[in-house]
């Protein structure tokens, strides 16, 4: 139901792994995995979206570094390690000159050279975000860093971070609105390209799919194979025929600005004006271009 022996990708290295799982898969982790300390969400989590295991795991962390800051009265380590459950492989690309031009090459690499690296980064604890990136099929590289956002391996700053939360209600992009909200209130992320997460599927669990695209609450509902009109996602009160999906409402809506944007909302909208998301992420499709901003950084009317 989940990858979480990470020993062997870890090379030994002692580390303090908790699981979060909702109410509804709690048996399901504990007969499963009985060696491994498993935190149980509110049964309340079980009706919000992906984004609520982000959310208790950065509060746990949060108060864990108080407390801890209190109890030692020196500084400690502000970061916590956020993976999903159904990450299988890491691999790093060779950093080729110029980037733009050159094949890449790969080779598979341990989760501990990856947080390794990733911790050698020069005045580290000055980033709020640091984190990989999904892997893509694809001989191009990139930059080997840059302020994109994806939402794979991360290594938060609990410290600097403590105003800005995730979103409870979002089951797709949580990660990414979240980081969008660090650089809205000015603090520094960084995408580490060279690492790219393979993710794998599964059947039961925490997260059953290993497409960034499409995170869904298996704990709610039990997704199906077959796609859904955009039509469909629209009703109206006297439609005779109306389709009833028994799943949350937000995730009609994050589906329905995914799939339906462009084709019902913004069809005669030219490509040249992007629409403008203030405080928030969705993702509206690829013939939608958008700008995201904050209200705090919005000149005076």
């Amino acid at each position: 139901i989940a990858l979480l022996n990470l020993h062997h990708t870890l090379e030994g290295l002692q580390h303090t792994h908790i699981v979060v799982v909702s109410r509804a898969d709690m048996d399901l982790y504990i007969n499963k995995w009985t060696n491994h300390v498993i935190m149980v969400l509110p049964e309340s989590a079980d009706h919000h979206g992906y984004g609520v295991y982000h959310y208790w795991i950065k509060r746990f962390a949060e108060t864990n570094y108080r407390n801890e800051r209190q109890r030692r009265s020196v500084s400690c380590w502000p970061f916590v390690t956020i993976l999903k459950d159904n990450c299988a492989t890491w691999t790093m690309a060779t950093v080729p000159d110029p980037p733009s031009t050159a094949v890449r090459s790969e080779k598979t690499v341990s989760l501990r050279t990856v947080l390794c690296h990733m911790e050698r980064t020069p005045e580290l604890t000055k980033f709020a975000a640091i984190y990989t990136t999904y892997w893509r099929n694809t001989s191009k590289l990139s930059a080997p860093f840059d302020r994109g956002f994806t939402e794979c391996v991360q290594l938060v700053n609990v410290d600097l971070s403590k105003d800005i939360q995730y979103n409870r209600e979002r089951h797709m992009n949580a990660s990414l609105e979240f980081y969008r909200l660090l650089n809205y209130s000015g603090l520094v992320t960084c995408r580490f390209n060279l690492f790219k997460t393979q993710l794998r599927y599964l059947k039961s669990g925490g997260d059953t799919s290993s497409s960034p695209e499409k995170v869904l609450p298996v704990t709610v509902y039990n997704p199906t194979t077959e796609s859904i009109a955009v039509s469909k996602l629209i009703t109206l009160p006297d439609k005779a025929e109306s389709l009833a999906l028994p799943v949350p409402s937000h995730y009609l809506l994050e589906c329905f600005l995914h799939q339906g944007a462009y084709e019902v909302l913004f069809s005669t909208v030219p490509k040249s004006h992007p629409i403008l998301q203030l405080e928030c992420y969705f993702s509206l499709g690829e013939s939608v271009n958008t700008i995201s901003a904050s209200l705090q950084n919005l000149p005076s009317l």
